[in-house]
C-alpha cells in the first residue's frame, strides 16, 4: 500500500503498478498520518517526506500506530545542506542552492537531519498538554 497527499503521484503509481501487471500493490490519495487502514503494516517506509511535513514527530506518531508490533519504520530524508560534489562542481552546488531556497520558501526544513534526534524523541516521549 503507498499512499501520497499528490493525487498525480498516486494515479501514476498505480499506472506503472497496472502496466507491471502487479495485483499486490494498491495506493491511496490522502496523509498517511489521517488514513484508516484494514490492517497494520510490517513495515512502513518514507522516501523524501519529514522534511516537507510541519511537524514531523506527530506525523510519524499518527503514522505508526498502522504499523504491528515488532515491525520496522524507516524514512530517507535529505540533508541539503550536507550536499557536496567530489569533485567540486560549482553547477551542482548552485542547483543545491536554489533546492535549498525553495524548500526554506515554503517553509519546510533543508536539514531535518539536524533536528531528526529531537524528532524522535517526540515520537517515543511526547510533549505534554
Amino acid at each position: 500500500m503507498g499512499t501520497d497527499l499528490a493525487l498525480a503521484a498516486v494515479e501514476r503509481a498505480e499506472l506503472r503498478a497496472k502496466n507491471a501487471e502487479s495485483g499486490r500493490i494498491s495506493f491511496r490519495h490522502g496523509d498517511p498520518a489521517e488514513l484508516i487502514f484494514d490492517e497494520p503494516f510490517d513495515a512502513i517506509v518514507g522516501r523524501y517526506v519529514l522534511q516537507f511535513i510541519p511537524d514531523p514527530a506527530q506525523s510519524l506518531r499518527q503514522i505508526v500506530r498502522h504499523l504491528r508490533p515488532g515491525g520496522v519504520v524507516v524514512f530517507h530524508e535529505l540533508d541539503w545542506d550536507g550536499a557536496r560534489s567530489s569533485p567540486p562542481s560549482p553547477t551542482y552546488d548552485q542547483v543545491c542552492g536554489w533546492l535549498s531556497r525553495t524548500i526554506e520558501g515554503r517553509e519546510r526544513r533543508c536539514a531535518l537531519v539536524r533536528d531528526l534526534p529531537l524528532c524522535l524523541k517526540r515520537l517515543v516521549y511526547p510533549r505534554r498538554s
